[in-house]
């Protein structure tokens, strides 16, 4: 990376960061944006339930305009409240941590009060080429934040690289951890598991099952937060579908699976992919851009896009394999503990510091 020029470094309280990021899922505390807000316990922060209400008409209206899929009347009404909470506390730092949804206009808020602005994007490159067209608000950003390597390299395009910043995604490596009992992975046959629906190939997922089933007639699969995959596996008693899970009960399904599947259309990072490794979870995915920077090489299988017979064939290397299973459970949870959050908070408050001048402290 370019060495940049060094800066001069102020010090601001946490009470001067404005932090701004919608509640997605109703699991619990054991998200990424629920962490993000705990890294900061002083901080002005803009979630659900604090939008600007206005006439539905006027608020999309503007979000049409934006030409920006994702960001919605609601996200108007996020960004709208982040701007009014802006004028009424002038932070010195504002970040934006789902910026490919809330943010848009936000940046004028910011130059009214002094303060800085960053966004975090977790879009694939094909969802910035088929979701952003209008990409121009990304050049007033005072840093971006992306969630992968090759996402950077694409916003080399729209920003300037000396305000581009990598962030791994985190994950609760204390709270997703492997079972006491091991032996739970494999009572009543294996479990394959699948777990979220953004950018995910049910399509070759049904498909890969159906040639894992001849070995394993008793083979389960379970799926999580996918409701919209039901009708590709209607009539299959033998795949259940969980569209609600606490925490507690995810990390519980994470710790009787025997193996994760992950067949995926796009690039992105995953929070499902961490979690697993984490709960000491082997994880048999599509070889796509961004999740590449996470894969453990001895605790993952990456597979073509598409390619059915290779996914199928290396979930059953693991399967049939118990010593190559072991070898994969322990080397994910070794490699995915560089991601537990304190190391994430380390990294963002150095990305805060080296590249806007700012070191933030407890208030």
């Amino acid at each position: 990376m370019r060495e940049q020029p060094r800066t001069t470094v102020q010090k601001i309280p946490d009470s001067k960061l404005l932090l701004v990021a919608r509640r997605w899922a109703k699991r619990g505390k054991n998200t990424d944006f629920e962490h993000f807000f705990s890294f900061f316990p002083g901080a002005i922060k803009v979630t659900t339930g604090d939008e600007l209400q206005f006439p539905y008409r006027v608020l999309k209206a503007i979000s049409k305009q934006a030409k920006q899929d994702g960001y919605t009347s609601y996200s108007v009404g996020m960004e709208a409240a982040a701007m009014a909470r802006m004028l009424r506390h002038r932070p010195r730092l504002v970040h934006f941590w789902f910026a490919d949804h809330e943010y848009h206009h936000a940046w004028m808020g910011a130059r009214a009060v002094g303060a800085k602005i960053v966004g975090t994007f977790f879009f694939s490159v094909e969802e910035f080429e088929n979701r952003m067209s209008y990409k121009q608000h990304l050049r007033h950003l005072d840093l971006v934040i992306s969630s992968g390597q090759r996402q950077m390299d694409y916003l080399k395009q729209y920003v300037d690289e000396r305000r581009l910043a990598y962030l791994p995604l985190g994950v609760d490596c204390s709270f997703f951890k492997p079972p006491d009992d091991p032996s739970l992975r494999w009572e009543n046959g294996p479990r394959l598991l699948q777990v979220g629906v953004n950018r995910r190939d049910f399509d070759t997922l049904r498909k890969v099952v159906g040639q894992i089933k001849e070995h394993y007639p008793n083979l389960r699969l379970e799926m999580v937060g996918c409701r919209e995959a039901q009708d590709q596996f209607e009539g299959d008693s033998t795949v259940v579908f969980h569209p609600f899970l606490s925490d507690e009960e995810l990390l519980q399904v994470y710790q009787q699976a025997t193996l994760m599947i992950l067949p995926l259309l796009e690039g992105g990072s995953s929070n499902a992919f961490n979690e697993a490794m984490a709960a000491g979870l082997p994880v048999v995915a599509t070889q796509m851009p961004n999740l590449e920077d996470y894969i453990s090489k001895d605790g993952v299988r990456l597979c073509p896009p598409g390619d059915i017979e290779a996914m199928a064939q290396a979930c059953l290397e693991l399967l049939d394999n118990r010593r190559a299973w072991e070898k994969a459970s322990t080397a994910a949870v070794q490699h995915v503990s560089q991601y537990d959050w304190p190391n994430i908070k380390r990294q963002l408050l150095e990305h805060y510091e080296e590249r806007l001048g700012l070191r933030v402290i407890d208030s």
